[in-house]
């Protein structure tokens, strides 16, 4: 008897412990599972200076998750002859109609299985001086779902100068 004893109490002095372990891990996820998805915004956007033209880069995750929605643009510079983004073997180009000042930006959209994770499009822009058929200048960019985007050459972070808010009637400071 004497010998079952130690074993039993030791046990029973054991488990809260374990028990306090375990509960511990458990809130240690869920603190994780919460400041991931509290970095989690579903859209990304990036402006970057290629061939002379002040343009972005943008990606939104759809909300099933299963695709992003990848954008260029070009904030209506007047140089721009040429825009194209390629992402996932897939790739839209816009070029600069007669009588139009700026190309439409291009739109692609590309299966995605990991959206936690970051896309990489290359951004191609044809400036003042790009003819046609030539290839024009690209840079890629990496953009993830948190809301950065970077260099992928540098992986320096990069600007977002897209989509300010404007302010609303009731915003404006009477002057």
């Amino acid at each position: 008897m004497r010998r079952l004893w130690w074993p039993l109490a030791l046990t029973a002095a054991l488990a809260p412990c374990t028990a306090m372990m375990w509960q511990t891990l458990k809130d240690e996820q869920h603190h994780d599972q919460k400041t991931s998805a509290a970095k989690y915004r579903g859209a990304a956007r990036g402006s970057i200076v290629v061939d002379g033209v002040n343009a972005y880069v943008a990606a939104e995750w759809a909300r099933n998750r299963s695709r992003v929605i990848l954008t260029g643009g070009s904030y209506y510079d007047p140089d721009t002859q040429f825009l194209r983004i390629d992402a996932a073997g897939k790739s839209a180009q816009s070029i600069r109609e007669e009588g139009n000042q700026y190309p439409k930006p291009p739109e692609i959209a590309v299966p995605f299985h990991a959206p936690k994770s970051d896309v990489t499009v290359r951004t191609t822009v044809g400036g003042d001086s790009w003819k046609p058929h030539s290839p024009g200048t690209s840079r890629e960019v990496r953009l993830s779902p948190s809301g950065a985007a970077f260099d992928a050459k540098t992986g320096k972070k990069l600007p977002n100068h897209l989509w300010h808010p404007t302010p609303g009637p009731g915003d404006r400071n009477p002057q």
